[in-house]
């Protein structure tokens, strides 16, 4: 799977990785992925999107099936 992460808030982009780790664990607790490590989790990408509303952060999830 990967995650593409948009955000238009005060968070500076570090932070932002320690969003991507809550939304995996989500994953897999809720069963939706198999585990978080590099065989599954191709890509991460995160970047400011000012074009969001003021305070957003948006993650797009995207499975890859083998």
């Amino acid at each position: 799977y990967t995650l593409d992460i948009s955000y238009n808030c005060g968070y500076d982009i570090n932070n932002m990785v320690l969003a991507s780790k809550f939304v995996s664990d989500s994953l897999k607790s809720l069963g939706y992925i198999k585990d978080d490590n590099p065989k599954y989790f191709k890509k991460l990408s995160i970047q400011k999107d000012e074009e969001l509303e003021k305070g957003k952060v948006k993650v797009v999830i995207k499975y890859h099936y083998e």
